[in-house]
């Protein structure tokens, strides 16, 4: 990001570069709005994104045998937990969950 931010960009390579990282109509835009969007971009890619679709596909795939309603099952109990919503924080809720008992 800072190696983008510090270097100077002719207007060919931003939209190429632009293009290569999804941004939708980048031979388009002007040369300052390239310059925002790769930024915004990058900035946004650094957000760690959790949602249920990632924890289906994760639980799915630790337990071959389990089925969809399980797996959405387990999200909506992740979902009522104070921790990260990804599987590994579920697998460890469910740990601690067991030590308890």
């Amino acid at each position: 990001m800072r190696d983008f931010e510090n270097a100077y960009w002719y207007l060919h390579e931003l939209k190429d570069f632009a293009e290569r990282i999804g941004i939708p109509a980048a031979r388009k835009l002007r040369k300052d709005e390239l310059e925002k969007a790769i930024v915004a971009v990058q900035r946004f890619d650094q957000i760690p994104y959790r949602c249920d679709i990632n924890f289906v596909a994760d639980f799915l795939e630790a337990d071959t045998r389990a089925t969809r309603a399980e797996a959405i099952t387990a999200w909506t109990e992740l979902k009522e937990l104070d921790v990260p919503k990804d599987y590994v924080s579920w697998v460890k809720a469910q740990a601690k969950r067991k030590r308890r008992r």
